[in-house]
């Protein structure tokens, strides 16, 4: 079973762990990580999410998951993206967009990475329990799927309305 540390509000260690769907206590979080693979200028990499159990299953999105027990949020971007698309590359390749504290139903400090790559999507070996499909898509692209319900849209889940405004012009 998954196990991840807890933070408190200000992002300290609490010295605690959970398992993945334990109920977390006020003041406790968990830390995720967002991979934004820039495959071209404007260009991103999504997949089509094959995991029945997601919020909202079957949907598009870019690389996601929890950072693991005793695990940088840098670190967990690299194996989450080895994982789910089968890339590899190093953290100095990351480049952090921002953190993110999310308090709804999941308390969360949300990293949130680019990483500038040229990738084929027809070369890429698939985690077929997590990955339906891969595809590119500009930004525009991206917000209409939003705004159609196919795309998970980040800005709701994390309450942060300007969130894919970070993938605008960052160095």
């Amino acid at each position: 079973m998954e196990r991840y540390d807890l933070y408190n509000r200000k992002g300290e260690p609490l010295g605690k762990k959970a398992a993945r769907n334990d109920k977390l206590s006020t003041g406790e979080y968990f830390l995720i990580v967002h991979v934004w693979i820039e495959t071209a200028p404007g260009e991103y990499l999504i997949h089509q999410r094959n995991k029945p159990s997601d919020p909202t299953p079957y949907q598009w999105a870019t690389v996601s998951g929890m950072v693991a027990q005793n695990e940088p949020p840098a670190r967990a971007a690299v194996r989450e993206t080895k994982e789910e698309l089968g890339i590899g590359f190093i953290e100095a390749d990351l480049s952090l967009l921002s953190r993110i504290i999310t308090e709804n139903a999941y308390n969360t400090f949300a990293y949130i990475y680019r990483v500038r790559k040229h990738v084929d999507p027809s070369t890429l070996v698939l985690e077929r329990d997590e990955v339906r499909a891969v595809d590119t898509a500009s930004l525009e692209e991206i917000l209409r799927m939003v705004r159609e319900g196919d795309f998970w849209d980040y800005a709701s889940l994390l309450e942060k309305d300007d969130y894919f405004s970070l993938l605008k012009g960052r160095e």
